[in-house]
């Protein structure tokens, strides 16, 4: 439906990275023209295989954490920018926050706030050594590209 509609479809894959990028491969019939791969949580081949359907990828809070096998660094250092958006997942997966004193949040399974992509935003901008201003547009452009908005 999403394929006839020109909608984008959201992949929520949180360890069966390798089974649905095969299904896709195996399934063009199905398979969306355009799709996002929420929050995601994977090595770099498993990035690589959505990044060849043509498919962004999201990052969120979660890559503040460290998760064995995972390197969110590395993954977002390989991500071309015009593939990239950046997510809430509101209400869970916040990043830490220096405002805790202030808004009592702050630790990383707080509630998620669409106010606190900004550090999400923040971090990306660190590691791909970019300024805060073009990751905020550049995402932004994607997620509007990606979502017809």
């Amino acid at each position: 439906m999403a394929k006839e509609l020109n909608l984008s479809v959201v992949f929520h894959c949180r360890v069966a990275h390798k089974d649905l990028i095969a299904f896709l491969k195996e399934n063009q019939g199905v398979r969306p023209e355009k799709a996002v791969a929420h929050g995601f949580v994977g090595n770099l081949s498993e990035l690589q295989g959505y990044l060849n359907f043509g498919y962004s990828v999201g990052f969120n809070g979660i890559i503040f954490k460290k998760i064995e096998g995972i390197n969110f660094e590395e993954n977002i250092k390989f991500i071309p920018l015009d593939r990239m958006v950046v997510e809430t997942d509101a209400p869970y997966l916040s990043p830490p926050l220096p405002v805790k004193a202030l808004t009592g949040m702050g630790q990383i399974g707080d509630r998620n706030e669409p106010l606190f992509l900004k550090y999400i935003v923040e971090e990306i901008a660190r590691i791909k050594n970019l300024s805060y201003e073009e990751v905020a547009e550049k995402t932004t452009e994607n997620a509007r590209r990606l979502f017809n908005v």
